[in-house]
């Protein structure tokens, strides 16, 4: 009776097991497509004995073929537009204009990753309990922390050599999108903290294409 018992209860178990392909599902219910997206954020990067230094960003994908990119900082104050094969870029404190073949620009300056997109690449291994609705997943170089009662990535620790990073994420309570991320990037014995506040993080279906006309 014992074993029959436990066999049940194991049943039990598996049956409400949290899958891997669970946790992916349950991410891209609040997964905003990358090819339609808009988001603001306002950057603080601080650097012991160097200060902080602040940059707010403006992004916008409309299909993979049209990327609108604003930067503002005490150094940088610049727009810049894909459009095809071609890219305008706009000093915004001198408002000249120049128009050149695109080559991946933006990509290497916009590149963003939030919470919901945190297992969409590399290899991941079954998520494991850690308490309450808590559970790890481990992959190649990071660690994923995911809230199964709150379907959200709370944290991702990555390390690559002696190098890491820690980062955190607050969700909107309305909308589930991230709001803000806290990361802590330790190069060898050196830290620096970076904090992202969103102001907005959504679809960029009412973005006017206007914007992409040169």
């Amino acid at each position: 009776m014992k074993k029959i018992i436990l066999a049940i209860a194991l049943v039990c178990v598996s049956s409400f097991a949290l899958t891997l392909e669970d946790v992916k599902r349950d991410l891209n219910v609040n997964l905003v497509n990358p090819d339609s997206l808009e988001y603001r954020v306002h950057m603080v990067v601080s650097v012991p004995k160097f200060g902080s230094q602040t940059t707010d960003y403006h992004y916008v994908t409309k299909g993979k073929n049209k990327v609108y990119f604003e930067m503002r900082s005490p150094f940088i104050n610049q727009r810049m537009i894909q459009s095809g094969k071609k890219m305008k870029t706009i000093d915004l404190v001198t408002q000249k204009e120049r128009i050149t073949p695109y080559n991946g620009e933006i990509e290497k300056l916009s590149s963003v990753q939030n919470g919901s997109d945190a297992l969409s690449s590399g290899n991941w291994k079954e998520p494991v309990r850690v308490e309450g609705s808590l559970y790890k997943i481990e992959g190649d170089s990071s660690i994923v922390y995911y809230d199964s009662a709150k379907k959200q990535v709370q944290k991702m620790e990555q390390k690559v050599g002696e190098n890491s990073s820690v980062t955190t994420f607050e969700y909107d309570s309305a909308t589930k999108q991230i709001s803000t991320m806290h990361i802590s990037v330790m190069v060898g014995t050196q830290e620096t903290k970076v904090d992202m506040t969103f102001s907005v993080y959504r679809s960029s279906a009412k973005f006017p294409d206007r914007y992409f006309e040169f």
